[in-house]
């Protein structure tokens, strides 16, 4: 199966999809089993396992010290809905679960407001995992900064906030691709 990939921002973004890519074989996804981040040093800051349990909860079963920073709390264990403003929570998570029931990759430009009061267009690469008979759809995601810009600190504590969609891209991995608008 031949995959064809976008010109990607950010370099760990590109080593993370040939990665992936590497550990197919002959099979539409990776297994988690075969999969070891630290395989692609550059990833472990910036890397993120998503458990999607239904179209509610998005659990962050894992996150890397750079996405934890950007949150400004430890995020793991959490909904990643929060995370998204009310109004694109259901487009969120309508994403996600595409990801993994299509099954296809996606590549998206976010604008974040974190509590710090950095706002930053991050290039997120979202890829479906393989998982054991019976657990929950696994997606394996690379979320990094290609630009950012200090304004102040946020009159309003808390997370972070979403800000909007700058540019989403499906990669067909075999299955085609979505009709998907944001």
């Amino acid at each position: 199966m031949s995959v064809v990939l976008p010109e990607f921002f950010h370099p760990v973004n590109k080593a993370f999809a040939e990665h992936w890519l590497s550990l197919r074989g002959d099979e539409m996804l990776p297994h988690v089993n075969d999969f070891f981040p630290e395989h692609v040093p550059q990833l472990l800051e910036s890397f993120v396992i998503y458990d999607l349990e239904s179209p509610e909860m998005i659990r962050i079963r894992l996150a890397g010290a750079a996405i934890l920073s950007r949150h400004g709390f430890n995020s793991m264990g959490t909904n990643y809905l929060d995370l998204v403003e009310p109004s694109r929570r259901a487009k969120a998570s309508e994403a996600f679960w595409l990801l993994a029931t299509q099954p296809c990759a996606m590549r998206v430009v976010l604008e974040h407001r974190y509590k710090s009061g950095l706002v930053a267009h991050t290039e997120a690469l979202g890829m479906p995992m393989a998982v054991p008979e019976g657990e929950s759809p696994r997606l394996y995601y690379t979320g990094e900064e290609i630009e950012n810009e200090w304004r102040g600190r946020l009159e309003e504590p808390g997370k972070s906030t979403y800000l909007g969609v700058v540019r989403r891209d499906f990669i067909d991995i075999g299955a085609g691709v979505p009709d998907f608008k944001d």
